[in-house]
């Protein structure tokens, strides 16, 4: 029996997979999309996904595809998995992702992290207001010395 594969383990199985398939693939007219049906049809659609990238567009785009596993939840699935000594197959790591294009998952990581920029800024914003009025309503000589 082997032993399991960290969720950090697993997830730099699937870089792997992504930097291998760098040799291979022909860029096909239209935008490839990940093929998550098989192990076979996984690596056949990555290969074709990196092919004609640099290394720092590989790079950023494991980044991205990363960022988007955790962000469909795909990690704490593999970690309830991993809790319950399942191994989690690469093509079953790659489901959320499946039928997407480079351009597609790009995109959906950077509207995420916008939105995410923004509720933190809202948040930023009520606290000021919040400390503003707590200021507001306290008597001088008891007021933080930082507005």
């Amino acid at each position: 029996m082997e032993p399991m594969m960290s969720l950090y383990g697993r997830l730099s199985l699937v870089a792997s997979w992504l930097l291998f398939g760098l040799a291979l693939g022909c860029g096909p007219l239209m935008e490839p999309r990940l093929d998550a049906t098989s192990e076979e049809t996984l690596r056949t659609s990555l290969n074709q996904m990196v092919s004609g990238m640099s290394e720092i567009e590989r790079r950023e785009f494991i980044a991205d595809a990363r960022s988007m596993l955790i962000m469909t939840g795909a990690r704490s699935q593999q970690h309830v998995d991993a809790l319950n000594g399942i191994e989690t197959p690469p093509v079953e790591v790659l489901k959320p992702l499946h039928g997407m294009t480079v351009t597609e998952i790009r995109a959906k990581v950077a509207d995420r992290n916008t939105r995410m920029a923004e509720s933190f800024e809202r948040s930023r914003q009520m606290g000021d207001e919040i400390k503003a009025k707590a200021h507001a309503g306290m008597p001088e000589m008891h007021r933080p010395f930082a507005p």
